[in-house]
Parts: C-alpha cells; structure tokens; sequence
C-alpha cells in the first residue's frame, strides 16, 4: 500500500520542481537586470525626447509575450528539458546582443536584444506550468510555489549583479571571488541532490569532495572572469550588467540538464492522439476568463509600476543604485511568499488568495500616493510584490482547474500570450504617463492602479454567482 501513498506519487514532482526553481533562481535573474536598468539605459542612449525610454523593457515584455505559444509548442515537440536549455542559450544571445549594442550606442539594436532576453524569459515562465505537470493535484499549488520561490534568489542574484557591473570601473578581487564561489557550491549542491549524491540515503563523497573542487576554482578564478567582463565595456555604463547576465543563463543551464520529464510524443503519436477541446471552449470558461483577468490585473499593474519606479525615482533626484535596491526589495518581496502560498492557497482556496492579492496592490498604490521619499518607494514597491505574488500564484493555480492534461499546451500557451501582451503593454505605458503628466506622472501612474484591481475583485464575485462550487474539476 505504501506506493499508494502521495510522497511516491509526488517523488519526481519534488525533484523537477527543486531543480527548477534552483534554474529560475539564475535564468529569472535576468528579468530583474533587463528590468531595473532598461529604462536607465533608454535615457542613456536616447537624445532630448525621452518618451521612449521604456521602449526596451516593451520589447522584452513583447519578446516573453510573442514566445509564449511557440514556446509550448515547441516543448510539446522537443520535450521540456530541452525546451528550456534551448530557450536560455537564445537568452545568453540576447545578453551579448544588448552589451554590444549599449557599448556602440544603439538604441534600436537595444531593444532587439531585449526582445530576444524576452524570447528566454518566456521560456523560464513556463517554469511553473511545468512544476505542476506532475503529483497530486494538492501538490500542485505547492509546485508552483516551490518554483517561483527560486525567484526570491534572482531577487538577490539579478540586482545585486546589476550593482556590481554597473560601473565598468573598480573591481572587488574579494567579492567577485565570493560570488562566483557560491554560484558554483549552489549549482553543484543542487546536482549533486538531483543525482542522488545528498539526500536520505546518506552522502556521497566522492560527489561532495567534487563540488568543493569546483567551489574552489570558481573562487579562484571567479576575479578573472569579473575583470574580463568589465574590461570589455570601459569606460562604458550598464554593459557589463547584461554580458553577466548571460554567465547567469549558463549556469541556469547547467541546473536545467538535469530535469527529468516523461519522453515528448513522436510525430505519429502526436497524429493519433486526442488534442482534447477546441481552444476557443478551453478559453470561453468562466473560470479561465477570470483566472486571465486577475493574472493579467496583478501582473500587468506590477509591470506597469515597477516600470515607471525607476525613473520617477530618478526624477526625484535618487541614484541608479536606490532605484536598483528598490526593484531588489521589491523582486525579494514577489517571490519571497512563495515558501508558503500553496499552503495558504490549500487551506483559505485560490479565489481568497488572489483577492488579498488585490488589496495588498490597493495598499501599494495608497502609500505610493502619500509621498516620493525614500521610503515610500521602497513600502510601496515591496506591497506591489506581495500583492503580485498572492494574485499572481492564485490565479496560477485557478488556471491549472480549466484544461486537461492533452490540453495543457495550446491552453497556458493561450494564457500566456494574453497577459504578457498586456505586461508589454503596461511597461510602454509607464514611460508614455511619465513623459506625459510630468511632475505628476508618478501619481497617474498609481491612480490607474484603482480601477483595475476593482475590476479583478468583480470578476472574482462574478464567478462566485455563476460556479457554485469554488473548486471546479
């Protein structure tokens, strides 16, 4: 009886969902670089009309948007593994494509590398639709979860490297020996559980006595590397920031061969088999319609905000490096509740969860509004990330309830295209509001955040009236 149980059920869940978040913790880490610096570098590269400074974070928004369902596809083809290591490796290019064009100073060469970190980036947000392929349905929130929790490392990982590569000049012998140390123990530890080297069962010493070894060279040569980068780009800012970017998809790609998913469909089985409803009824159900609309809500109404911070604390006279701690802080907070979201989710159910997600961006907005210190930017950013996480996880696992396994493709393909279409939207938006309102562009672009979250909160008791029971199968 006991291979009834859910820990055997759940066992390879666990191991997939450990290793991904792990590789989110590095490829994610892109996200907030390209974030927090790409409307400093439009300003950098553009002339007198800053409108468009924003532009580059829209195009990598579009690139995750455009990528969504080729990207599905492709994984339904290729398998996830390889899906994903293909998508880093595109993302690695993308890094080299901006470093080079910010060091030639060309704005629109910019943007195409941006768009192609998309391009991975939508790749690494499959993640937690991968997490839950697997288990028990009451592991599944708990999958997503545990994946988008790696997030709260590239919070640290991603900003942290933007700082340090941010000025060409300097270099910390010590620190780049530190990092590039830890990276490694990090990755290797985490190889080393996947393969069986550390768990239960005991040690393995000779896979330990391998991870120190390669702790050791990265300590070493870790400065090496660290120069070479900065050396590339001088004396020219945000250069190296992207090129380490890309040292981070490597190594998240190292985490990535080791995932083990069930082998991709052939081409005849794919022919024989049931695709499942057509993708207009899939997306035609209350529930789906409402799970897009308060992902969309959450997620959008972040990008839009956390966009625009940036700048307008630039405005307000606040350094890149407060700006950057900013989107640290308020990266830390998106994915720091991961550790226990599925577990609010399964006690208080994901309608509860995504509606005090709402609130808490109601909040975020309220203190944004009351003032441009320091701290307010900091308060507000970090209640944009709490309210993101909650609603964003919640409508996740709503998603999760409408499609059957043969549908899974086309129907989080579908999901994806829409809400970051509407993020690519929101993040072009943010510099249009500055640009146009001003002085009072901060507060316009926190007022819009208003009516947005009433309108996820109707649609939540819209969906109450119309699906008596919470849970739907």
């Amino acid at each position: 009886m006991s291979q009834g149980t859910n820990p055997d059920l759940n066992a390879s869940a666990k191991r997939n969902a450990l290793l991904l978040a792990s590789a989110g913790a590095f490829c994610a880490a892109a996200a907030p670089i390209s974030i927090a610096l790409g409307g400093l570098v439009g300003v950098y590269l553009l002339d007198e009309d800053k409108s468009l400074a924003t532009a580059p974070v829209t195009t990598y928004n579009l690139g995750v948007a455009l990528t969504a369902l080729p990207a599905a596809m492709l994984m339904a083809r290729i398998g996830r593994r390889n899906g994903f290591m293909a998508g880093a490796a595109f993302g690695i290019l993308g890094a080299i494509v901006s470093s080079f064009a910010i060091f030639r100073g060309d704005f629109f060469l910019f943007c195409i590398g941006m768009a192609m970190t998309g391009c991975a980036g939508s790749f690494t947000q499959q993640y937690r639709f991968a997490a839950a392929d697997e288990g028990t349905t009451e592991f599944k929130p708990k999958a997503i979860s545990w994946v988008l929790a790696g997030g709260i490392f590239a919070a640290i990982i991603g900003p942290q490297t933007a700082i340090y590569f941010i000025n060409p000049k300097g270099s910390g012998f010590d620190l780049a020996a530190a990092y590039f140390a830890v990276a490694a123990l990090a990755v290797g530890l985490v190889i080393a559980y996947a393969r069986g080297a550390i768990g239960p069962k005991g040690l393995k010493w000779p896979a330990l006595a391998a991870v120190a070894a390669v702790t050791i060279v990265a300590w070493i040569v870790g400065p090496f590397i660290a120069g070479f980068i900065r050396d590339l780009f001088v004396p020219v800012e945000f250069a190296a920031a992207y090129l380490a970017g890309g040292v981070l998809l490597a190594l998240g790609i190292v985490v990535l061969s080791q995932l083990k998913f069930e082998r991709p469909a052939s081409r005849e089985e794919r022919s024989k088999a049931d695709t499942g409803r057509p993708l207009m009824e899939i997306v035609l159900q209350p529930r789906f319609i409402v799970s897009v609309i308060c992902a969309v809500g959450s997620y959008a109404l972040m990008a839009f905000v956390m966009t625009g911070a940036p700048l307008a604390m630039k405005l307000c006279g606040f350094s890149p490096e407060d700006s950057t701690l900013g989107i640290q802080w308020h990266v830390m907070a998106m994915f720091g509740p991961s550790f226990f979201t599925g577990n609010l989710i399964a006690r208080f159910g994901k309608e509860r969860i995504v509606a005090t997600g709402m609130f808490l961006l109601f909040a975020s907005a309220t203190i944004a509004l009351l003032g441009i210190t320091l701290t307010n930017f900091y308060v507000a950013l970090i209640l944009l990330g709490f309210g993101w996480n909650f609603g964003f996880i919640g409508a996740t696992a709503m998603l999760t309830d409408t499609y059957r396994p043969e549908e899974r493709a086309k129907a989080q393909g579908a999901n994806d295209f829409i809400l970051f279409g509407s993020v690519a939207f929101g993040s072009f938006m943010a510099g249009q509001t500055l640009n146009s309102f001003g002085d009072n562009g901060w507060n316009a672009i926190n007022y819009s955040v208003f009516p947005i979250v009433g309108l996820c909160l109707l649609a939540l008791v819209w969906l109450r009236f119309v699906t008596p029971k919470p849970e739907m199968a």
